[in-house]
């Protein structure tokens, strides 16, 4: 499948929204890298989870990390995959900057560390980029982990099943850690196929009409201008109810000018407002070449959708720099 969620956390300013349930935890605005935003944690009894979709053996996670404080010596769970409500394996940094691979539950006494670094890999309070491999099972289980490209822990023929499965199905990051600490995230992404290196999210909102305007709009204005808010405003909209409707907007070009682009996301902001079940698809256009992602269940309330999309461009669907910005992006009702 490849990339399953990816978050640059810039185009809403509260939880829960994207799938992402919260406690405490907000987006920090002007905390990113690049000056964008990110989540921020404050309190050792924050924390922020979200649904793996699915249930999943192995897993890549990749996010930017900086912690700015830490005075817990047991260790802030940055990374942390559960089987429903049973810890099965995570990753925690201790207050010395050292990142331990562990299995079970972040708190003294609940785990057992799989694997450590070598030395201090996350110092406060600069950013830097930690990805992680985990496999699921009772012997050969594994915790690759990365910083900044370089390999930090391999943990291999493991035991990081806790639970009576061999899968997670739930993603958080913090627990309990009875201590002051601090720590934003960014750029985050989870992946069931390979490590994606470091990796930029950046957002792009609308900003034109694209080649398709066949919703219909209440406010009679362009579409893209009902649907361009950094933060979803739902006292303006577009709708549609005909399978094949589709609509396309033109987006400002990537700050990025060179790079590997590792997949595009379509994010819509949806409800359906009828009885029965809808589906909607993520659309791109590329010159005259048009595609549309699998169709995915609306929510019933208004809720963020996101599908991944092949460039219709290029043959083995890949996306690069040139395409994204000259392509329009938009949605179509699939039923």
């Amino acid at each position: 499948m490849g990339l399953i969620f990816v978050d640059g956390f810039d185009h809403y300013t509260t939880f829960p929204n994207k799938g992402w349930t919260a406690y405490g935890t907000v987006i920090s605005v002007g905390q990113g890298r690049f000056g964008t935003n990110a989540f921020g944690i404050a309190d050792d009894e924050w924390y922020l989870w979200r649904s793996l979709g699915a249930n999943r053996t192995t897993l890549y996670i990749g996010g930017a990390i900086k912690v700015t404080t830490n005075t817990s010596p047991l260790g802030i769970g940055l990374f942390s995959l559960w089987d429903g409500a049973t810890p099965q394996c995570g990753l925690i940094v201790t207050s010395a900057g050292i990142v331990h691979a562990i299995r079970g539950y972040g708190y003294v006494g609940y785990y057992e560390i799989l694997g450590s670094s070598s030395g201090i890999v996350l110092p406060q309070n600069e950013y830097h980029y930690v990805e992680a491999k985990f496999v699921i099972d009772n012997s050969a289980g594994e915790i690759t982990v990365r910083v900044d490209g370089v390999q930090v822990i391999n943990a291999t023929s493991k035991d990081t099943q806790v639970s009576a499965n061999a899968y997670v199905n739930v993603f958080y990051s913090n627990w309990y850690g009875g201590h002051a600490y601090a720590y934003f995230m960014d750029d985050f992404y989870i992946a069931d196929d390979a490590f994606k290196g470091d990796c930029r999210v950046e957002t792009l909102m609308p900003e034109s009409e694209g080649a398709y305007e066949q919703f219909l709009n209440p406010d009679s204005t362009p579409n893209y201008s009902v649907v361009d808010e950094v933060t979803p405003n739902t006292a303006d909209y577009v709708y549609a109810n005909l399978a094949g409707s589709t609509d396309s907007y033109g987006f400002p070009a990537l700050d990025e000018i060179a790079g590997n682009i590792k997949g595009v996301a379509v994010n819509t902001y949806v409800q359906k407002d009828s009885s029965g079940t809808k589906t909607i698809g993520g659309f791109a256009r590329v010159g005259g070449d048009e595609e549309v992602s699998a169709g995915q269940t609306v929510p019933s309330s208004w809720g963020f959708v996101q599908q991944f999309i092949d460039n219709p461009a290029d043959s083995d669907g890949n996306w690069n720099v040139v395409d994204v910005n000259a392509a329009e992006f938009g949605q179509q009702v699939i039923s």
